[in-house]
């Protein structure tokens, strides 16, 4: 039996609710040179029969003994996979029917390339959200630098270049294990995101408990840490906090803290003009959203955040900044209209 040109690897850990919706968007995809290749991890609920029941030719199901967790069941799949590509797919999301052939078709026009996501739409929640990721190469680096680049369940890659470099998931890294996977694959290879939405990620309330959230910030800035050690500026814990806060969005809305974090980017930005890690456009566009991002955000504390703002060199330039300071201003006009009525 030949292997096929695919391998869609999805853990499915009591998914009985969403599995069957999940797997037949899989099922019926465009390209059909592929395996569902479902590792259940040690399902207690009617998973198992569930996909019993889906009787397709191209499923095969590998029933782990104990419970593995999400990197535990990946890294397991990522090895018995058959395909020349692995694509990642959640058993709660939805593929649309060109997904596969679409990032397939990519990664051949782009040998270079060795992992593809894509644009994502969100649902579930009583809201639709469409989140796009960098697109090009270097901003995809450039970006990992802040955030994490790609949607997770959207990802494709080439399974040769992960198993001859051993980039499976860290499971220490819990709960952002795809995070650190991608900084150490994009030291090796380079990666893309495809604008379509290939994708309706389901959002729900089980998706994370209260308690894994400030544990992934801790677990991302160590990531971050890590990448800014490469580049040339280790931080100790706080600072690295700092810059996984400023990463996110999050600052007090006040001008010295705004001061505090252009001074960081700036360092950032001026420190990669000689190490080179990054592309240095790539960077500072990257770091421009950022420091707009910021800037919003202490909107509250009046006309000196706009003067802030418009002063720094990492406002950019043209018409792009002029509508930044526009939106800013305006910004802090409602705001204080607001605290004034």
């Amino acid at each position: 039996m030949n292997a096929p040109r695919i391998t869609v690897l999805m853990p499915a850990h009591n998914a009985a609710r969403t599995i069957a919706d999940a797997a037949r968007s899989v099922l019926a995809q465009t390209w059909s040179d592929f395996e569902l290749l479902v590792v259940d991890d040690a399902s207690t609920d009617e998973t198992t029969t569930i996909l019993e029941s889906l009787a397709d030719p191209r499923l095969r199901v590998r029933r782990a003994a104990e419970r593995l967790k999400l990197a535990g069941a990946l890294n397991l799949g990522m090895r018995e996979a058959r395909g020349e590509f692995i694509a990642r797919m959640d058993a709660d999301d939805i593929s649309h029917p060109t997904r596969l052939a679409k990032q397939l078709a990519f990664l051949e026009q782009h040998p270079d390339v060795g992992l593809c996501g894509t644009a994502i739409r969100t649902f579930g929640d009583g809201s639709s959200e469409r989140l796009d990721y960098p697109r090009m190469p270097e901003q995809v680096r450039a970006f990992a630098l802040f955030n994490c680049p790609f949607a997770h369940p959207t990802v494709m890659f080439r399974k040769t270049v992960f198993l001859k470099h051993s980039l499976f998931y860290d499971v220490s890294y819990y709960p952002t294990e795809d995070y650190e996977l991608w900084e150490r694959v994009l030291r090796i290879v380079r990666g893309a995101n495809l604008p379509d939405v290939c994708l309706r990620y389901r959002r729900h309330a089980a998706s994370m408990t209260g308690s894994d959230w400030p544990e992934m910030d801790r677990q991302a800035a160590r990531i971050q840490a890590r990448m800014l050690d490469r580049l040339g500026l280790p931080c100790d814990e706080p600072s690295a906090s700092r810059h996984r806060a400023w990463a996110a969005g999050r600052i007090e809305p006040s001008i010295d803290a705004l001061r505090e974090a252009e001074s960081w980017l700036r360092r950032i930005v001026e420190t990669n003009r000689d190490a080179r890690l990054f592309d240095p456009s790539a960077l500072a566009d990257v770091v421009s959203e950022r420091w707009f991002t910021l800037a919003m955000r202490c909107a509250p504390a009046g006309e000196s955040i706009r003067k802030c703002f418009a002063a720094s060199p990492l406002s950019g330039r043209g018409i792009r900044r002029i509508r930044r300071i526009a939106t800013l201003a305006a910004s802090i006009v409602r705001r204080s209209r607001g605290a004034t009525a």
